[in-house]
């Protein structure tokens, strides 16, 4: 029963408290701090400088949902009776959805955007999953997101027109 407990000239002291540390272990950061999104907006002039900028995101960065279509035909029935079918799986772009507080500088490009139906270029990096995808994007305004309480988040998709899996090495998948 005192063996977590120092006795000390005759008193009981309770055990010294251990200094607080950061978790060194990388995985155990979130979501949050270790994946991230890059816009890359249309220059003023043609064949301008291409620049990446960081959005600041209020929440985890949703993950990329590819967008696949399935076609199935039945194409004829086997001696056995049983049924034999073409498939066609194509894909056409996803989407990725993230909100940036409704005061970011940032919030103002991204409406401009989306409003102009400008091209975006994008890097999403899930550092978490050890994958990126980079491609090619429309902005689509969702609105101010939250309720009467929040503070107000500006929520936008990223309409996916061209994407590319990248490893982290920046390596086309």
């Amino acid at each position: 029963m005192l063996k977590n407990h120092i006795l000390m000239m005759g008193a009981l002291m309770a055990p010294a408290a251990t200094e607080p540390t950061f978790n060194s272990n990388e995985q155990a950061a979130s979501t949050r701090v270790k994946d991230y999104l890059e816009l890359a907006f249309q220059p003023a002039t043609q064949g301008g400088a291409v620049v990446f900028e960081r959005i600041p995101l209020t929440t985890e960065l949703a993950g990329f949902v590819p967008t696949r279509n399935v076609t199935r035909k039945d194409a004829y029935q086997e001696a056995d009776g049983s049924e034999v079918s073409l498939v066609a799986v194509s894909g056409s772009g996803g989407n990725i959805q993230f909100m940036t507080a409704s005061t970011a500088a940032m919030r103002n490009k991204l409406l401009a955007a989306a409003n102009k139906g400008a091209p975006v270029l994008f890097k999403s990096h899930y550092d978490s999953a050890g994958v990126q995808v980079w491609g090619s994007a429309r902005v689509v305004d969702r609105g101010i997101q939250g309720g009467r309480n929040d503070i107000p988040d500006w929520g936008f998709t990223l309409e996916i027109v061209k994407y590319d899996y990248v490893d982290k090495d920046g390596n086309a998948i």
